[in-house]
């Protein structure tokens, strides 16, 4: 619902705010004031197309602010959540457009694009008037309020299931055949390369190792040449061994009894055990040293075998028994494939005829629903001044499958006998638009979420009891939509609930457009000017007055 709007430096608007209630509002003003300045200003904060012109002269911008309760519309507020840009109980749409014609738009206070604003804004209000771009008239719309007043829903909810189950399988399916047309040139060079690795009969651990005994035995002389030099300064007659235990034997026959005595000789055991314990390691290694020029060329020719074959495949040499499960794994998917596609098309085929199935249903009550709402379209709009007037809903097959079904709706209209009917985006006059919008609306009314609809022309070229009629239709829809309309009709503006009156002053050689909502009295004075538009005498007051007694 929208509840606030707010107009700066917007065409001949200085400051204005307008706070809006539920119900019905009727918009009015003589004939000339700019009551389509606040159509115009609401179709731009919901991505209209900005231009300079809109920027009052002699200012640098022009800012509109809509502030709309969205506790009831449940799809924009799921919009929002979607965009992170929800708010609890509101959304405020802010457009702003430059002296030089550039503009910025924001949900939320968040910058967002034009066409952000157009999306959430198809969810927050309906704008039926001349020259714009009315949601009635997208295919998309129409096909959704023929199924919202057939009550579709849960036949519509399977359709979508079923169609979304299919698509994700056929591509399943589609990815398997192509990966599976080109695995016979796969098999036989995954093959290749399991046989060369798998030849290698490479053991875990193998290449670590055989490196590690390579450079061993690459190192022979040197590691020889290391230990029995260092066995031999251990235990040579002159060596470690020597040295310590002579060194011990000293100190044990000083018979020395201070600590630093007692330290040191403790230290010096500890020492010739450690060296004991070295000269053991180094004599157990040299006698157990095999240097064997033929097993140094083994494990040379066996680690360039490894290295090579490694190579070639572009991985490490200690990455090979990996490489070779990942091959072999692969080998076995593709294997697997035959089988997988059968099961695969088996399922689609099923999907097909649970979704041509439940899309004939869905058909069938589209087809049986078009026509009731064909008839009570048709009914509405003669009684509003299209005398001879039909409705058609047509119903035309898609070429393939989708997720709203086997068919498009589409809403014609025939306004001259003898005429072919026309689809309802060809009709001419704004004001008939408006009307068979109208009539639309108000049938779907119930089926309808809770939203803002906005009515100009709606009384174009009627009067009378046609007039009253629409004010009736008006007032109606407004039990469970938000309804305004601009309007020149006082039969139309008495059945509203709240009125706002348009004036243009011009002050200081300067045009200015204002707005106010109207109290009880005004609005008697307001609708007796509207009846005749000359001065207004006690009995035009009185008529008035009984006009807004009679609302319903």
């Amino acid at each position: 619902m929208l509840t606030h709007l707010h107009l700066q430096n917007f065409a001949i608007i200085d400051d204005l705010e307008l706070s809006f209630s539920s119900g019905m509002t009727a918009i009015t003003g003589e004939t000339g004031v700019g009551k389509s300045i606040i159509i115009d200003a609401i179709s731009l904060v919901l991505g209209g197309r900005a231009a300079s012109d809109w920027v009052k002269h002699g200012e640098k911008r022009a800012t509109i602010t809509l502030n709309v309760d969205i506790r009831a519309l449940k799809d924009a507020a799921n919009w929002l959540a979607e965009h992170e840009l929800d708010q609890e109980e509101e959304c405020i749409l802010r457009r702003t457009i430059s002296a030089e014609g550039k503009s910025s738009a924001f949900i939320n206070g968040v910058p967002t694009t034009t066409q952000n604003l157009r999306n959430l804004g198809t969810l927050l209000i309906h704008l039926h008037s001349q020259h714009q771009s009315q949601q009635l008239l997208q295919p998309k719309e129409q096909l959704h309020l023929l199924d919202q007043f057939g009550k579709h829903e849960s036949l519509l909810q399977a359709v979508e299931k079923t169609f979304a189950e299919l698509q994700i399988t056929e591509k399943k399916l589609k990815s398997l055949i192509e990966k599976n047309q080109s695995s016979t040139q796969r098999i036989e060079f995954l093959q290749f390369q399991v046989n060369e690795i798998e030849a290698l009969e490479l053991k875990p651990n193998e290449v670590d190792e055989l490196e590690q005994e390579y450079k061993q035995l690459s190192n022979a002389d040197k590691i020889l040449d290391a230990g029995k030099s260092s066995l031999d300064m251990i235990d040579d007659e002159t060596g470690i061994t020597h040295l310590l235990n002579q060194a011990i034997h000293r100190l044990e026959q000083s018979k020395e009894s201070s600590a630093a005595f007692k330290n040191a000789l403790t230290a010096l055991n500890q020492a010739l055990i450690n060296t004991e314990e070295a000269s053991s390691e180094l004599n157990h290694f040299l006698s157990d040293f095999d240097l064997d020029p033929e097993r140094l060329n083994f494990i040379d020719q066996r680690l360039s075998t490894i290295h090579q074959v490694a190579h070639k495949h572009r991985v490490q040499a200690s990455e090979l028994a990996q490489f070779l499960e990942t091959m072999q794994t692969e080998l076995a998917e593709i294997a697997q494939g035959d089988d997988l596609i059968d099961s695969l098309k088996k399922s689609v085929e099923t999907l097909q005829q649970q979704y041509d199935q439940q899309a004939k249903q869905l058909s069938d009550a589209r087809i049986q629903n078009a026509k009731k709402l064909s008839a009570a379209v048709s009914q509405h709009i003669q009684n509003l001044g299209m005398p001879k007037g039909q409705f058609i809903v047509t119903l035309q097959a898609r070429p393939a499958r989708s997720a709203e079904g086997a068919e498009k709706a589409q809403f014609d209209i025939n306004l001259n006998p003898g005429h072919a009917a026309q689809p309802l985006a060809k009709v001419a006059s704004g004001g008939e638009l408006s009307r068979i919008s109208l009539a639309i609306y108000t049938i779907t009314a119930k089926q309808q979420p809770t939203t803002t609809l906005i009515f100009d022309e709606v009384d174009a070229g009627i009067g009378g009891e046609t007039g009253n009629i629409v004010g009736k239709l008006l007032r109606q829809l407004a039990k469970s939509n938000q309804v305004f309309c601009i309007t020149h009709l006082a039969q139309v503006a008495a059945k509203a609930h709240h009125h706002v009156v348009i004036h243009k002053e011009v002050n200081k050689k300067q045009t200015q457009t204002t707005a106010m909502k109207l109290t009880e009295e005004e609005r008697i004075l307001e609708i007796a000017r509207m009846t005749t538009g000359k001065s207004i005498t006690d009995e035009m007051k009185s008529h008035a007055k009984a006009m807004l007694e009679n609302m319903d």
